[in-house]
């Protein structure tokens, strides 16, 4: 039984090869707007979306967008994203004060409406977001676990 094993392995392991991936560099000099990246999304259109320290960027395959303060961002440092149903790009921004990309601009969730005033303490980080099958957005922080029902 041993020596069947072994045969196997010798005959098969040779087939059996662990793959390789090529590694690139993407910064500043391709059009990201920092090298500090937070979250990589890719939505259901197939655009890659980044969140950095320097905004959130949106990237088509071969050039980024770039959404900061200046377009509508809350904050530029975006530590969290995630889609919804609806297509809405959700940004988990460093100040709490969430917004989401519909369409081609940047719409503000205003603490104490839908989501709330508790995520406006400063001691309170969003961590990660999750759109269920609903359209409910789930806030995961530092301190809790929040859901905002659609």
């Amino acid at each position: 039984m041993y020596f069947r094993i072994t045969l196997l392995f010798l005959l098969f392991g040779s087939i059996i090869q662990a793959q390789q991936f090529n590694f690139t560099n993407i910064g500043a000099d391709h059009g990201l707007p920092s090298a500090e990246t937070y979250w990589v999304l890719q939505d259901s259109r197939g655009y890659m979306w980044f969140g950095t320290n320097n905004g959130v960027c949106k990237y088509n395959g071969k050039e980024f967008t770039t959404y900061t303060t200046s377009q509508g961002l809350t904050d530029n440092s975006v530590l969290t994203l995630c889609e919804d149903h609806q297509g809405r790009i959700w940004f988990g921004p460093q100040n709490n004060e969430l917004c989401y990309w519909y369409r081609d601009s940047i719409h503000h969730v205003g603490v104490g409406k839908t989501f709330p005033a508790m995520l406006s303490s400063p001691n309170i980080i969003i961590l990660g977001l999750y759109a269920d099958s609903v359209d409910n957005i789930w806030i995961n922080t530092t301190q809790s676990l929040y859901v905002a029902r659609a």
